[in-house]
């Protein structure tokens, strides 16, 4: 556990903090745009009173002295550092440079499931790493695995599978492989012994013990069954991870409602059984 505290607290400080951006190219570029309720910080260059954080309004919109009303809502942040910029520059200030970071959103979550002290969803923000997302969820309890921690990304056949070997980066002193996660995001820890995932629409999300025989639809039974939201027809199984992941269709509901049982699927140790929402 210390030995996390220890690298959160490096990560802090050593943190770069972005410096002043011309008003042409404002930060970084994002792929994320700015939403209501999103906080910002906004730094003007030598202009400390308009330095500072603004919290985006329900309409789209930041209120800053001297410009008022800015408009911001669909913009990526350089582009909203270049509008602000182009109003500071009509009668303020000369050349202002200005930049632009989201630094909370309220309505963009990464959601940790499995072995953590916290599970559940947390806030979006740039540069949200999966080991970041674990200590917002409280640190990995003692029965997880961080070596074999997994982030699901993506839904539907789009979906993908990401390996992060989260323990390797403890014991390193922070020296390994992050992950660097997008709105959205599933970040799954393992614990130590065999497990399939259930996920989506069934009671109780989350890691179910491996054992000899277990098909899809046991695994969902042993996760509370499906919600009354589950489109049990369109569960996909997911295998192994990347070239040798495969996407399997399973019509779990025609195994419950038709007695099929020839559709339930043999589970392996890792799989990913997931259960999308039905979509009327």
């Amino acid at each position: 556990m210390w030995q996390i505290v220890l690298l959160a607290l490096l990560a802090r400080e050593g943190a770069a903090l972005p410096g002043p951006a011309e008003a042409q190219t404002g930060t970084e570029a994002s792929a994320f745009p700015i939403a209501p309720l999103d906080v910002l910080e906004i730094s003007v260059f030598r202009e400390e009173e308009l330095s500072r954080r603004y919290t985006v309004d329900s309409k789209g919109s930041i209120q800053m002295p001297l410009i008022g009303d800015v408009r911001v809502e669909g913009l990526e942040p350089p582009v909203a550092a270049s509008r602000i910029a182009a109003r500071l520059a009509d009668g303020y200030l000369v050349a202002p440079k200005v930049s632009v970071v989201v630094v909370e959103s309220k309505t963009r979550f990464v959601t940790v499931a499995g072995p953590v002290k916290s599970p559940g969803k947390f806030p979006f923000h740039e540069g949200l790493t999966a080991f970041q997302a674990i200590l917002d969820a409280g640190d990995f309890t003692p029965e997880a695995d961080p070596n074999e921690t997994r982030i699901v990304r993506g839904t539907g056949d789009e979906r993908t599978t990401i390996e992060a070997h989260l323990g390797d980066l403890i014991a390193k002193g922070g020296a390994g492989s992050d992950v660097t996660l997008e709105p959205g995001d599933l970040v799954v820890a393992s614990p130590r012994s065999a497990v399939v995932f259930v996920l989506g629409q069934v009671a109780t999300p989350g890691a179910v013990p491996y054992k000899e025989g277990l098909t899809a639809l046991r695994a969902v039974l042993a996760a509370g069954n499906f919600t009354k939201f589950a489109a049990s027809n369109r569960t996909r199984l997911i295998r192994g991870s990347g070239k040798d992941r495969v996407t399997i269709k399973v019509r779990l509901g025609d195994v419950v409602e038709k007695g099929e049982t020839g559709k339930d699927v043999a589970l392996r140790p890792g799989d990913f059984v997931i259960v999308p929402e039905t979509l009327f």
